[in-house]
């Protein structure tokens, strides 16, 4: 059957106008598509670089793996967790001592003795001090030997129990003699008086052992330590046969206690070089140290006439 001519034109004007709308609708499309992506490739670049994401496990000092010391007492190094209720605290022992020459396996058990029992005081002081059985004790540790007869461990403690208004950090050393088998109190290696004291408040540099930076966060150390401290005090706590000190390679860190909003411990640190006038230059330690005004004692004394 043949359609009216007026119902023919009607279809074909329909039909085209399909076609428009079509090809409109397409072009709308591909228009806001390209808008889009000007859009997209034209945000600063910083806005479009992820944000940097925070260390997810906190940073240990423990050493990776077994070391050894220094020769003559090479000693194989290990790191051991104390894991007893509530405690978890890491420190170093000497391994595969069967091994040694028999001298130096008695000196290296010795070693291991001071350590541990070392530990275990300051674990009992701890627990004695808080008597709460919900006491949790955390510790990491680091060494270094800047001789091969010295070794200067030390440690961060944190513990915390219910029973506490917050929790307590800890900052522990032990410096031992290898050749002796001997703890060393830091008043064996230096001379502690009015001149020493006076020089750590002033002249020494803040050490900021963790993440807390009093001197970022606008303390004045200097200032904080004269408050709670004076040279009598402090003559008294590093003359004390526990003084915490460290040694490292470049220097001495001395660590001192602080209120809790100040971190509960404070580090300063000193060069060697600038110590050498108080250095007790007998002490096996400093045998082969080069010091700047002279390898003696009267040999300083003689320089600065």
């Amino acid at each position: 059957m043949n359609l009216p001519k007026k119902l023919m034109i009607f279809m074909g004007i329909f039909i085209m106008c399909l076609e428009l709308t079509g090809c409109s609708v397409k072009n709308v499309a591909e228009k806001q598509q390209s808008q889009n992506l000007e859009t997209q490739t034209s945000k600063p670049l910083e806005s479009q670089t992820p944000e940097p994401q925070a260390p997810t496990d906190k940073a240990t000092m423990n050493p990776d793996g077994p070391t050894r010391l220094l020769p003559p007492y090479s000693y194989e190094t290990e790191s051991r967790n104390w894991n007893v209720k509530g405690i978890t605290v890491k420190y170093p022992m000497f391994v595969n001592t069967s091994t040694l020459e028999p001298s130096l396996e008695e000196k290296a058990d010795q070693a291991n003795d001071l350590i541990m029992n070392d530990m275990e005081n300051l674990i009992e002081t701890i627990q004695s001090n808080v008597d709460d059985e919900t006491l949790t004790i955390d510790g990491i540790y680091e060494y270094s030997q800047i001789s091969p007869i010295v070794l200067s461990i030390r440690y961060e403690i944190d513990y915390y129990a219910e029973s506490l208004a917050h929790p307590v950090s800890l900052y522990h050393t032990l410096t031992i003699s290898l050749d002796k088998d001997s703890v060393i109190p830091l008043s064996d290696l230096f001379v502690i008086d009015k001149t020493f004291v006076e020089d750590y408040k002033s002249n020494w540099m803040y050490a900021p052992s963790r993440d807390l930076d009093l001197e970022a966060a606008g303390v004045n150390i200097k200032e904080e330590i004269a408050n709670q401290y004076s040279n009598e005090d402090l003559i008294r706590l590093f003359s004390q046969a526990d003084a915490q000190y460290y040694l490292t390679d470049q220097g001495l860190i001395l660590s001192i206690e602080v209120p809790h909003a100040l971190g509960d411990h404070l580090e300063k640190a000193m060069k060697y070089e600038f110590l050498e006038e108080n250095m007790k230059r007998d002490h096996p330690l400093w045998a082969n140290y080069m010091f700047l005004k002279g390898d003696t004692l009267e040999g300083t004394l003689d320089n600065n006439e």
